[in-house]
């Protein structure tokens, strides 16, 4: 679903995902150690979406995520315009590109066979030996999408800030869909406002959008439901 989404990508997938697996585990408290479910839920979402970022790519001509932006621009240098009309005009194409993406999903399936026996040989580097090498690609990173130093001190903020913030108890994952979504979400809060002359009541007379609205009240008033009912059974326990 999230694949489908236009912008959203693979990333914000695999985070929803393994938000999900945290929120219906049974110890989710295990979490952020290496626990096999988290693993396999960020991971099953991040290659399914992959897949399904190709639908708007292909049906819209709008790329799902930043593989298929730069899919969109190798078709376009080719003379290629993705949307409805590709599967009449360019149908060779379409075929040829369903025909890779299968035996892409076997080669991987056979490499990541072959290779988890020699792969899983990182997890016994010590992390101080790993941190410096991370740390590095990360500033470059920060760096290079602008070029501007600013963006480097915004990383080291960030880290620092999400460190105090995971010992604090926050989700993590939770944080980056927040930041995720927050900035695609204004953007849509925008147009929709300019759309219906800023008036909140006309969202509610679209029945998708009325829907949309009400199971996030309603998951947004269950959280804090849960939350208070958690922290005050902790207060019992703890009394007693």
């Amino acid at each position: 679903f999230a694949g489908i989404l236009p912008g959203i990508g693979a990333v914000l997938a695999a985070f929803m995902s393994y938000n999900e697996a945290v929120r219906w585990s049974k110890q989710p408290e295990k979490f952020g150690k290496g626990e096999m479910e988290g693993v396999v839920s960020s991971e099953t979402a991040n290659n399914s979406a992959t897949g399904a970022a190709m639908i708007p790519l292909l049906a819209l001509g709008l790329p799902g995520g930043a593989l298929t932006a730069m899919m969109l621009g190798v078709f376009q240098i080719h003379g290629m315009e993705p949307g409805p009309l590709i599967f009449v005009t360019s149908k060779e194409l379409v075929w040829t590109t369903f025909a890779a993406m299968v035996f892409a999903n076997i080669a991987i399936f056979g490499l990541g066979w072959l290779q988890t026996k020699t792969v899983v040989h990182l997890l016994r580097v010590p992390f101080r030996y790993l941190s410096p090498g991370i740390l590095l690609l990360a500033t470059i990173g920060a760096f290079a999408l602008r070029n501007l130093v600013v963006d480097v001190w915004v990383m080291f903020a960030a880290g620092i800030a999400g460190y105090y913030l995971r010992r604090s108890g926050y989700s993590v994952s939770g944080i980056v869909l927040g930041l995720v979504l927050g900035d695609l979400g204004e953007a849509a809060f925008a147009k929709t406002m300019q759309l219906t002359n800023y008036s909140l009541i006309t969202l509610m007379h679209r029945p998708v959008c009325a829907v949309l609205l009400t199971i996030g009240a309603f998951t947004l008033a269950w959280n804090i439901y849960s939350g208070v009912k958690k922290s005050m059974a902790q207060a019992e326990t703890g009394a007693k």
